[in-house]
């Protein structure tokens, strides 16, 4: 990690970032929803935007988004193969190779420029003060969205240590924009936005301003709530001009793939990326929310969850299996097609072991698919790795449900 090469390999392709008018995106959670709000409420106001966002659900291209359409297999090969050109003069001058997200922020980059919209939303990888988004100099905003545990192994273990990384971010004199609910995470961030004589902007205020939204969850109420505060603030800031009822109608709108995603009715498939222990939070309390009437009935419930082996796999389970015991749920455990998917016999064995009976360990996501299908529960709902749930919404769509 760190932003070093990253910089070296702008300078060889002629620094494509410095004309951006940037965005910046970092936190652990909702970051993909706020980057949707604020390109949905831009492109209301007659705006044309770009936005980075990682990881992808179906396609790799969607991680590139330009005047309302993701690159191109074409264009991306003919940018990837400028980078790959610029890397391969730098190797032979001595310097080290950059890291793949290295290389396709550059991609983004140089996609963008050519694209020549009025405003770029750029998410973080991971992190944020060693992030190659970093490389963004000066922002016209910085945003954090909720900060939680995750990515340990880079970030740290602690609410404290992953904060100071998200705050990386933060620029001399642009203003900071943050949802984050934790006090100590709010305090570090306070602390290095009056550090760098940057303008605080606490959007949880905006939350009683938030309409009905498409997309399902209080978590999303607060992530709408940081998307009208930044915009707020480019707005008093002279970058752009807003309509009120045109940014409430923006907001309303938005839907985001992945997020709490109805894909069938009756018997009801849904998705939700909820990867780690807020995400899977969140996802808990939005099916509370509006599905408390099961509880307590035979199973009309079916679980297909798969995750990473760098998460908190242990705490994850012991979360789900503590919330969905009442619905008294079928579980269906698969691995996520990545190295670095958890197998998924670990988790029936955690599962068995607080008493769950009906737990499936299907290695294969289409398999797992199959059998919710033929089960035909009320309610079939799949999260996790983000990778898992791409392969519930690919089968979806090739099989139906």
């Amino acid at each position: 990690m760190g932003i070093a090469n990253m910089r070296l390999l702008l300078d060889a392709l002629g620094n494509p970032e410095k004309k951006f008018k940037v965005i910046h995106v970092a936190g652990t959670n909702g970051k993909g929803s706020v980057c949707k709000f604020l390109s949905e409420i831009l492109k209301k106001h007659g705006y044309s935007i770009s936005v980075y966002t990682s990881p992808h659900l179906l396609k790799y291209n969607e991680r590139f988004e330009a005047n309302g359409r993701y690159i191109t297999d074409e264009e991306y090969k003919f940018y990837k193969n400028k980078v790959k050109n610029a890397i391969e003069i730098l190797q032979k001058k001595g310097f080290e190779a950059p890291t793949l997200f290295d290389e396709l922020t550059a991609i983004a980059y140089l996609f963008f420029k050519e694209q020549n919209t009025d405003f770029v939303i750029l998410e973080t990888g991971l992190g944020g003060r060693l992030d190659s988004t970093n490389t963004i100099k000066k922002p016209i905003a910085t945003i954090i969205t909720e900060i939680g545990i995750d990515h340990i192994k880079e970030l740290g273990s602690s609410i404290e240590s992953i904060t100071k990384e998200k705050a990386g971010i933060i620029k001399a004199g642009v203003p900071i924009i943050t949802g984050v609910t934790n006090k100590k995470a709010r305090e570090i961030i306070i602390e290095k936005a009056k550090e760098k004589k940057a303008l605080f902007i606490d959007a949880l205020p905006y939350q009683s301003d938030i309409p009905k939204l498409e997309m399902q969850g209080k978590h999303q109420i607060r992530n709408a709530s940081v998307a009208m505060a930044t915009i707020d603030i480019l707005d008093k800031n002279g970058h752009i001009k807003i309509d009120r009822n045109l940014t409430l109608e923006a907001i309303r709108g938005a839907k985001k793939s992945g997020r709490y995603e109805l894909l069938s009715k009756n018997p009801d498939l849904i998705i939700d990326a909820g990867h780690n222990l807020s995400g899977i939070l969140a996802v808990i309390n939005t099916f509370d929310l509006y599905n408390s009437n099961l509880k307590n009935t035979k199973h009309g419930l079916t679980l297909i969850i798969g995750f990473m082996q760098d998460k908190q796999y242990e705490e994850m389970t012991d979360l789900i299996q503590r919330s969905f015991k009442s619905y008294n749920p079928i579980y269906i455990i698969t691995k996520p097609e990545s190295e670095r998917g958890m197998d998924p016999d670990i988790i029936k064995e955690i599962l068995i072991s607080k008493g769950e009976r009906n737990v499936h360990s299907i290695e294969n996501n289409e398999d797992a698919y199959d059998m919710a299908k033929k089960l035909k529960k009320n309610i079939t709902l799949s999260f996790g790795s983000i990778y898992l749930i791409g392969n519930i919404k690919t089968y979806f769509i090739k099989k139906g449900w």
